[in-house]
């Protein structure tokens, strides 16, 4: 910031969409800064920028924390370069993020690599392998959700220590093949430096009709604490219509709400494998 009597509104508002979309997110600030850096000192409109994003991240924990143990674990970067891009990159394999940069900017070019993308905050779909231009007002940062994509997120939480993944929510991206890892330790200790973690593997595999099935493998490994059972529910995002999912031969509805299909909520022991049919 510099020594200034006046702090800048869009820059902290850019900045803090920014780190939300990386390995590591906190508020600090220099001396010289009157507000130190919290958005309730800044303006209302801040505030409820930060809100929405602080929520969403901690709501994207178990997505971030599998990154960052198999960063620990496999030496995998959770953040990668995009084209050679320093403005552009991947956080995790499914997430495409490109931060706003320029003072006064409400979009940008953005080259998506091959492939087909999903805008994250519309749902619209967009071939890869081109140029475009991302809209992106003052509360918005261009991030675009690869085809194939399998994300868990669970409930809000204004703490890491009192959220749970006891319920999570697997928010799909069909259209191509697709798996995801959800690593889990005990929270606390360093036991995961010692191999004492799960690992919980997710795969999507397309079928011919259209429809796709979902495989959650069982939980591997083990730590203190470790569930028994999980709830899960499944948001299918797709421009294509899914009307029902098929577990164990069971049948229920996917109610669409918005640009998203919902599953009903629904209880799985951890050890075992579950395969769901979405058509």
């Amino acid at each position: 910031m510099g020594i200034t009597d006046k702090v800048d509104e869009e820059l902290y508002i850019r900045w803090l969409q920014f780190s939300t979309f990386n390995p590591i997110m906190e508020v600090f600030s220099q001396p010289e800064n009157l507000t130190k850096n919290l958005a309730f000192n800044y303006s209302e409109k801040a505030d409820s920028i930060f809100k929405k994003y602080s929520h969403l991240r901690m709501e994207l924990f178990p997505y971030i924390y599998s990154y960052a143990v198999a960063t620990r674990v496999n030496g995998v970067n959770m953040m990668r370069s995009l084209n050679g891009s320093p403005y552009n990159y991947y956080f995790g394999n499914e997430l495409l993020v490109a931060p706003i940069y320029e003072q006064g900017s409400t979009a940008r070019k953005i080259a998506l690599p091959e492939g087909n993308w999903v805008n994250f905050w519309t749902d619209e779909k967009v071939e890869g392998n081109q140029e475009l231009i991302a809209v992106a007002p003052i509360d918005q940062i261009p991030v675009f959700v690869k085809e194939g994509a399998i994300i868990p997120l669970r409930s809000y939480s204004n703490a890491v220590e009192t959220g749970s993944n006891d319920m999570l929510y697997l928010h799909i991206y069909p259209g191509s093949e697709g798996q995801f890892t959800l690593y889990e330790d005990d929270g606390t200790s360093n036991d995961y430096l010692n191999g004492i973690f799960s690992m919980t593997n997710i795969q999507m595999e397309p079928l011919n009709n259209g429809s796709f099935k979902l495989i959650i493998n069982p939980i591997q490994g083990y730590y203190k604490g470790m569930p028994e059972t999980r709830q899960w529910q499944i948001i299918v995002h797709s421009d294509k219509t899914f009307s029902k999912l098929i577990r164990n031969g069971e049948e229920s509805n996917l109610i669409k709400q918005n640009q998203v299909f919902k599953s009903e909520i629904f209880s799985g022991k951890t050890d075992e494998k579950l395969e769901l049919e979405i058509e």
